[in-house]
């Protein structure tokens, strides 16, 4: 199944790491790429803590350590995001995992960093190994959107960040 977690809304990739918590409990070997966050976030350091401990878990992260203007992210950016993702085909091909997370590939998708036809053999690849396959990030394509079993649209009603509370260790990151 493909799963799209979009929208503007806060929780899209909480939503994906509670998926791959529940997965890792019951024993399924879990796939993660977060594509575009190279800085340091909790789910980083409890993934690296849980991969030492003998769980069945990769986990990747690619991408510039700040926040960067998506309109016109700089091409060694656009080039490691990609690299990453095409070194992930040969990966999964040998892990077989039963849960794949592609965070913020919509994102990446919607601003042309990544190709739809890279998406599309993502989703053949999950299909063939018989793995789940989640898909995170804002403004999720259309031709994604059409393609997913599963959507799940994060609407901000409320948020703080309006109010200029900056993003906080162990909340946002």
């Amino acid at each position: 199944m493909l799963h799209v977690y979009t929208g503007d809304g806060k929780g899209k990739t909480t939503a994906a790491i509670g998926l791959a918590i529940r997965a890792l409990g019951w024993g399924k070997k879990v796939f993660i790429i977060q594509l575009l966050k190279g800085w340091e976030t909790g789910e980083k350091r409890l993934f690296e803590y849980l991969a030492s401990q003998g769980y069945p878990l990769k986990h990747i992260c690619s991408g510039p350590e700040k926040f960067i203007d998506l309109r016109s992210p700089p091409p060694e950016v656009i080039r490691e995001v990609n690299r990453v993702l095409d070194d992930a085909f040969l990966e999964i091909e040998k892990m077989k995992p039963d849960l794949i997370i592609i965070d913020e590939i919509n994102v990446a998708l919607a601003y042309g960093i990544v190709s739809l036809e890279k998406a599309y053999r993502l989703m053949v690849l999950a299909n063939r190994i018989d793995a789940e396959l989640v898909f995170t990030g804002r403004k999720a394509p259309k031709e994604i959107i059409e393609k997913a079993d599963l959507v799940t649209e994060m609407r901000k009603i409320k948020h703080y960040f309006d109010k200029g509370v900056l993003a906080r260790k162990g909340i946002e990151y």
